[in-house]
């Protein structure tokens, strides 16, 4: 049974800024949305079990753990009665986002360790996004193996948890990506727009929908469908994605070109 994955990354509450974002108006309409239309939150480790599955099944994903994730999304989605899934940058817990933006011009924070818990305790899914958050798939076989394997030791020796399932960076993985993913113990791996070309590797390509600030309300109703609409939009993450690792992109979201 397919089942909708939502990506999300940071949560503000107004236009503007170079990060992926959406706003919190726009967040709490596309939720409020979700519960009208009876669906129902799972987790990924759910969904490639095969438990708990039914025919309004959701899942949401947030992508770099940024601090809104706790002060803002969660609220909502309390309210409405969802839970998430939030992949963990680990080496920028408590950090800001130097990563993405050296120039700190868009300074964002990342969450605690016990903000994360807390999360955990609400019933979020905690999930790896590596350690410093690189492109697996141009990283060396060494390096690539030290981001999935640590960042998965550090979230279980900090949230005394197992950890079950990883992000993968600009959602670029290869072959050796998911062979090493497997190794190091995950059920399961998420993609951007992607999935996997070998029938037994489906579970470490999930392809996910990402939902921005420059989108139209329904284009959101299309990311939850199964048919050549949702499978444009698809397209549109992909390129998305590749653009993520080129700087033009981040002038460009500061231009606010999509709008």
């Amino acid at each position: 049974m397919s089942v909708p994955i939502l990506a999300y990354h940071h949560i503000q509450a107004e236009f503007g800024g170079c990060l992926p974002y959406t706003t919190l108006t726009q967040f709490r309409r596309q939720i409020a949305f979700l519960h009208d239309q009876g669906f129902r939150s799972i987790s990924i480790a759910d969904y490639v079990s095969g438990a708990e599955l039914g025919p309004k099944n959701v899942i949401i994903t947030f992508d770099d753990a940024y601090r809104s994730a706790y002060t803002d999304a969660l609220p909502v989605l309390h309210q409405f009665g969802f839970v998430a899934s939030i992949f963990v940058i680990t080496k920028y817990v408590d950090d800001w986002n130097r990563w993405e933006d050296p120039s700190a011009r868009f300074k964002v924070q990342h969450c605690s360790w016990e903000e994360l818990r807390e999360l955990a305790e609400e019933g979020w899914e905690i999930g790896s996004h590596t350690v410093t958050h690189p492109n697996l798939k141009t990283t060396s076989s060494t390096a690539a193996w030290h981001e999935v394997r640590y960042s998965k030791e550090v979230l279980e020796d900090r949230l005394k948890r197992r950890v079950k399932v990883i992000s993968y960076p600009f959602g670029c993985f290869n072959d050796r990506t998911i062979a090493l993913v497997k190794k190091a113990g995950y059920e399961a791996g998420c993609t951007l727009g992607y999935s996997a070309k070998g029938p037994g590797d489906q579970e470490y390509a999930l392809s996910r929908h990402g939902v921005y600030f420059f989108e139209p309300f329904g284009l959101f109703r299309v990311k939850l469908q199964d048919n050549l609409l949702s499978s444009l939009d698809q397209v549109k993450q992909k390129l998305m994605a590749a653009a993520a690792q080129n700087a033009l992109l981040r002038f460009v979201w500061t231009k606010q070109k999509f709008l």
